[in-house]
């Protein structure tokens, strides 16, 4: 059992990164037969799933209860603008692009929690950030020459990945549980996803599909 919670928050971040970066492998290789709104419904319903195992069955009645109406709302907002903007960036830039630009995200984290939440970052934390981005940028080696509109989706991502880890901060400062922030993150991008759906583009997947 990890019993620092430095150590424990970076094992977390390492598996987040590795989950997300399946995640967009899966969204790159459907981008062409599933319109996003579908995508972000269809990621928000499955991802409804998990959380009615991790409240307790006397809970069940009253798990959506909270008293933090207005934190809950911003992070999920927030959460879904990024997660629309990040899903049609793959769509429509190379991987490499939209990762090297995306992880410009830490930075912003950085910079929020300095405004948002008062704290004080030491010199090597943003040598580490800034380390780290350039890592980024040797590996996935990005090409910008033909620059258009839709590198515009990764800066919005990076922006909602910002504010989503400052509201994440500010909700667990108060001690809400996690299965309630997630909850209502998939509510609401599911929400938004479906209201894709006059606009067209939604197509019935195929059991191969739906697996």
């Amino acid at each position: 059992m990890i019993k620092n919670q430095n150590h424990l928050g970076a094992l977390c971040m390492i598996l987040s990164v590795l989950f997300f970066s399946f995640m967009d492998c899966l969204i790159k290789i459907t981008a062409t037969d599933f319109a996003v709104g579908q995508v972000m419904f269809s990621r928000a319903l499955f991802g409804l799933i998990p959380i009615f195992f991790l409240f307790s069955k006397d809970r069940f009645k009253d798990f959506y209860k909270t008293k933090h109406v207005s934190l809950h709302f911003h992070r999920s907002f927030w959460g879904a603008i990024a997660m629309y903007a990040i899903f049609v960036g793959i769509r429509n830039l190379g991987l490499a692009e939209v990762t090297s630009m995306a992880f410009s995200g830490p930075i912003w984290v950085v910079i929020f929690s300095i405004l948002f939440l008062g704290e004080k970052i030491k010199a090597k934390r943003w040598i580490a950030v800034g380390l780290g981005f350039i890592g980024v940028l040797v590996i996935s080696k990005p090409g910008f020459d033909n620059l258009n509109f839709y590198y515009i989706y990764p800066v919005i991502f990076t922006l909602g990945f910002a504010s989503v880890s400052i509201f994440i901060r500010k909700l667990t400062l108060v001690n809400e549980p996690i299965y309630l922030i997630a909850f209502y993150f998939s509510i609401c991008s599911g929400t938004m996803g479906l209201l894709t759906l006059p606009f067209g583009g939604w197509v019935i997947p195929s059991m191969y599909e739906l697996g």
